[in-house]
């Protein structure tokens, strides 16, 4: 009997459009949100005289991607156009398979995505330089365009060739000045993504005794922040125990607690494309009263940064409040101060950089870390996230105060 002749589907059948995607379309923020990110670009694009903002991504620095089209490739490049007009266009050659419901590409709202190709690979598709070439002449930007991201050279080349650099201009810190204050919608979600992350502490909080391994407490974070629905981590997980604990950002090892050890967890997680970074610390068991002190010291530094901030206030005027903690406390050899802004990625403007005196801004969102830390004995480092408000500050993170005094 002659087999039957069956023709095969064609490859890469399932459609990019909006309209299929749409479908199966989970975004975390409305569409106008995305149309008013789009916009406020437009505005700075159109005030420095340019058609439009390309900006280029990769796995794993994504954060301006992901911001602006809700995209974060698994795998390949991604570019993302703006125009002088508030339109977007997403392309991508992070393809898995080719299709859209393996790319993840559903959970963009962009309404024209384009699938590209790896510069070197042979492909029906463009390659990606090529595609975004022709995004920019669809949407009639052919005369001077921003930059934003860090292109590979091919990439860069084709666009050196066909604006020249009087054509191409930085537009980074535009990009990252824009992505720095949040709007209600981000805030309402970085409340939700610390609610994950805040339960994991408490949760380490109610199991701190001798005897339990930090990998115990690992697993019971891995637990809760997986049942809350984080994406993953933003950073590698730090939470170490006894006298590592004074190197800070150490991961967890088979080590089990003895009783009067420090305790100390720095965990940043990922939460529908939005990061969280907060860090506490505590003693298992007795607690000595060199380490009260220290611990002590270390929120009170904290809370002396969260009161000094506010609208308008010079970003380094937080070190200030914290280094006058540390000196009155008598630990002035091991102070540290840092503090960063945060959203689509851990790390981000504001960065508080010493003897910075740019003012806050009210929708800034940040955390921030004054530490002690001495090798050999510990870390204290009560982290918080702060909003910068209209007449001061809120704090964010719900696992409070004195976590480390379980009296």
């Amino acid at each position: 009997m002659a087999e039957e002749s069956v023709s095969r589907p064609p490859w890469g059948r399932v459609p990019f459009d909006r309209e299929n995607r749409s479908r199966w379309s989970r975004v975390p923020f409305p569409y106008e949100e995305y149309q008013a990110r789009w916009n406020r670009l437009a505005v700075r694009l159109r005030e420095a005289g340019l058609d439009a903002l390309v900006v280029y991504g990769t796995t794993g620095e994504a954060a301006a991607i992901r911001y602006l089209t809700n995209f974060d490739s698994a795998l390949g490049h991604s570019i993302a156009i703006v125009t002088a007009k508030g339109e977007c266009v997403l392309l991508t050659n992070g393809l898995f398979r080719s299709e859209p419901m393996h790319s993840q590409i559903w959970l963009s709202p962009v309404p024209d995505v384009r699938p590209a190709a790896h510069e070197r690979l042979r492909s029906a598709l463009p390659p990606l330089s090529e595609a975004a070439l022709q995004a920019l002449s669809d949407y009639s930007a052919d005369r001077r365009i921003g930059l934003a991201g860090a292109p590979p050279y091919a990439v860069h080349h084709k666009f050196r060739q066909r604006f020249g650099d009087a054509g191409l201009v930085d537009f980074t810190p535009v990009l990252n000045d824009v992505m720095s204050v949040k709007s209600e919608c981000e805030i309402a979600l970085i409340r939700r993504a610390l609610s994950v992350s805040d339960r994991a502490y408490e949760r380490v909080r109610s199991m701190m005794r001798p005897g339990l391994s930090e990998l115990d407490y690992a697993g019971a974070v891995f637990e809760e922040i997986g049942r809350g629905g984080a994406e993953g981590l933003s950073f590698p997980l730090s939470l170490v125990g006894g006298p590592r604990s004074g190197h800070k950002q150490v991961g967890p090892i088979d080590y089990r607690l003895e009783d009067g050890d420090f305790l100390f967890m720095d965990l940043g997680i990922f939460f529908e494309g939005y990061a969280t970074d907060n860090s506490r610390g505590g003693v298992v068991g007795r607690m000595p009263e060199d380490k009260r002190l220290f611990l002590q010291a270390g929120e009170d530094m904290t809370m002396a940064c969260i009161a000094a901030a506010g609208p308008g206030v010079p970003q380094q005027r937080l070190d200030d409040a914290a280094f006058a903690v540390a000196r009155d406390y008598g630990f002035v050899d091991d102070y540290y101060f840092r503090a960063h802004g945060i959203g689509t990625a851990p790390f981000m403007a504001p960065r508080f950089m010493p003897n910075d005196e740019t003012p806050m801004r009210p929708g800034e969102v940040f955390v921030v870390e004054p530490m002690l830390i001495r090798e050999g004995f510990g870390t204290a480092c009560d982290e918080f996230t702060v909003l910068i408000t209209e007449n001061g500050t809120e704090v964010l993170s719900t696992a409070g105060e004195r976590w480390w005094d379980r009296r």
